[in-house]
């Protein structure tokens, strides 16, 4: 029987544990055939040094044995090769921090398909070590070895390459700014262990064999158990954590944008704040309970997710895990090992779940108050108790409407049905047509007749004193107030009397206008006189006079007119007769005044005619 170098391959690969090199074996020619004499010679082929995985070859052999061998063909060892060996490492290919958000590779020796075929050739390769390997930022990063047409290279993907016979995967790395997870892939070793690594990774993800089992420990602090875990065909050990000796890597919540946001490094679990999705951690309602989501890396990091409502008792238990996760929360990386239930302000947790123990499934709540959600505003057919949607369309309410405080004196819209009084009250205010008002005084479903000195309406920016007609600010405000009895039967009498308030303090409320019963119109001076013009407007104010009142105008260009005529204030005799009335401006500094009856009994002497009349009455 003659063996190829195909056979002696096969042969090294069995005896060595698929470590071979070429001073294993003894050179033999091409075709060497093997005699009884020659058995002797497979001796120095011992497996008494092969991985202990492998199958010791027997040491006995016999003419009969050898001659058996000869029926496998060389192409048929070849075909053995091709379906029982594949891509995978040998050695090296370690793949480790190599800071600013890189990695650096070890050495890699292993064997490459040369074509993407199930049948194609595998070669021996090695790969020489490589530094600073740049990786995509904010992405799970894929590193394999490569045959790369025949000049093998450290190849990083953003997908998996699932079965591609030149390569073969190294590990899986997920770039966080300068932090990296890495997760080492060498998930298979030939085609039937590549085939079954590849599908349990993809698939499952990391997986639990034993331990990974949450408590408390301290004052509100994790412990987790060693424990094993796997990713396809590799096997990872965890060790024991306790964060009271080492913070969580990262304890996350929504940073209200769609990304996440980290409190500051602990290992101490929150009892008093929940994420409602804000970007701005909210107060638990109390006695209510937060829930907290424990997951771990395989590279050893300990992450916290907040969860995200306010929950009673029986919500938090029936807590899913959130649906949207930190971008580097991945099944290559990531697993979650607990559910952290605490009461707000409680020192110790009311719960420890596992998912070991626990289906982290959301299950029906009997009562409706537990549901999880209940205070978000994404049912847009619904409104909110504190909402601020606005309300279209036509409500009708059979029954009593009311708006603000249950206690009367604090209420600002009382809508009154017929057990009372009809109509819409303001509270302490007044009325205004048929908004009737009930005054100080009177009760909810009798409120008596406006009197002198009610508030009509209040319109006032710095808040509103039941007890008086009072402004406690500076903020504009305007009062209506009623000057005599107001019968609501009869509609007889009474004033409309406007108030400001112009500044806090003095002078305190000013009565500004008041129109009469009979429709006149009285307007007070103004405290301060105008220094502007308006724009497109003039200004009519009343300001005293020596001791005397007097209605002026201010147009837009700035002449301020006299309009009632008893100015004369720049005449050093005053007025000329007791009836004479006087002509007053004055703009930019400059005053002018005319006593203008004495101007026309002047002319009337220069002209012998008569402009002035006078009647007694």
């Amino acid at each position: 029987m003659s063996w190829s170098e195909e056979g002696r391959r096969l042969l090294r690969h069995i005896q060595t544990g698929y470590v071979v090199t070429e001073a294993d074996v003894t050179a033999h020619e091409a075709a060497l055939t093997i005699t009884e004499s020659q058995i002797s010679d497979l001796d120095k082929y011992d497996v008494a040094t092969a991985d202990a995985t492998f199958a010791p070859i027997s040491h006995t052999h016999v003419e009969a044995d050898i001659t058996d061998l000869d029926k496998y063909s060389q192409a048929e060892i070849g075909e053995l090769i091709n379906d029982f060996v594949g891509p995978g490492t040998v050695t090296g290919g370690v793949v480790t921090d190599g800071g600013s958000g890189t990695v650096d590779i070890t050495e890699w020796n292993g064997w490459l398909r040369e074509t993407d075929d199930d049948n194609a050739m595998l070669s021996e390769h090695t790969i020489s070590a490589s530094t600073g390997v740049a990786l995509t930022d904010n992405a799970l990063n894929f590193i394999y070895a490569d045959y790369n047409g025949g000049t093998p290279q450290f190849s990083v993907y953003l997908a998996p390459q699932r079965l591609d016979r030149t390569q073969t995967i190294l590990a899986a790395v997920y770039r966080a700014g300068t932090e990296v997870h890495i997760t080492s892939g060498k998930w298979a070793s030939n085609n039937l262990s590549a085939t079954y690594g590849t599908k349990s990774a993809l698939i499952h993800g990391i997986e639990r064999e034993s331990g990974l089992v949450p408590s408390e420990t301290g004052t509100r602090q994790v412990a987790i158990t060693t424990g094993n875990m796997w990713i396809a065909l590799q096997e990872f050990t965890w060790a024991a954590y306790d964060s009271s000796v080492t913070n969580f890597t990262h304890y996350y919540y929504q940073d209200g944008v769609g990304g996440w946001s980290e409190v500051t490094a602990t290992g101490t679990i929150d009892n008093t704040q929940y994420d409602d999705g804000s970007g701005t951690l909210a107060t638990l309602t109390n006695n209510r309970y937060g829930v907290h989501w424990v997951y771990i890396g395989l590279d050893g990091d300990v992450y916290v997710i907040y969860g995200q409502d306010d929950y009673q008792l029986a919500g938090a238990e029936e807590a899913s895990p959130p649906a949207e996760l930190p971008p580097n929360f991945n099944k290559f990386h990531t697993f979650l090992v607990g559910k952290i239930i605490i009461q707000k302000n409680d020192t110790t947790f009311t719960d420890v779940q596992t998912p070991y123990t626990v289906t982290f499934n959301s299950a029906a709540a009997s009562d409706h108050g537990n549901l999880a959600g209940l205070a978000d505003d994404d049912h847009p057919q619904y409104s909110k108790i504190a909402g601020t949607e606005q309300i279209t369309g036509t409500w009708t309410f059979d029954n009593d409407l009311v708006l603000g405080s249950t206690t009367a004196s604090d209420r600002r819209l009382d809508v009154v049905g017929d057990g009372g009084v009809d109509g819409a009250y303001f509270t302490n205010y007044g009325n205004v047509n048929n908004v009737r008002g009930r005054r100080a005084g009177g009760t909810e479903g009798t409120p008596t007749k406006t009197l002198d000195g009610d508030v009509l309406l209040n319109v006032n920016g710095a808040g509103y004193n039941d007890a008086e007609v009072d402004f406690t600010g500076g903020a504009a405000a305007v009062t209506f107030v009623a000057t005599e009895d107001f019968d609501t039967a009869g509609y007889g009498g009474g004033e409309l009397r406007l108030i400001t308030h112009p500044n806090a303090g003095t002078p305190g409320p000013v009565t500004r206008m008041i129109v009469g019963s009979e429709g006149d119109l009285t307007l007070y001076n103004a405290t301060t006189v105008p220094s502007a013009s308006a724009t497109d407007g003039v200004i009519l104010y009343a300001e005293d006079v020596s001791a005397s009142s007097e209605l002026k105008v201010r147009d837009e260009a700035g002449n301020i007119t006299t309009l009632s005529p008893h100015n004369f204030s720049l005449i050093p005799e005053g007025p000329s007769e007791e009836m004479s009335w006087a002509y007053y401006s004055e703009k930019n500094g400059r005053k002018i005044n005319v006593d203008m009856l004495k101007l026309a009994r002047m002319v009337e002497q220069l002209t012998g005619e008569q402009l002035v009349y006078e009647e007694q009455v």
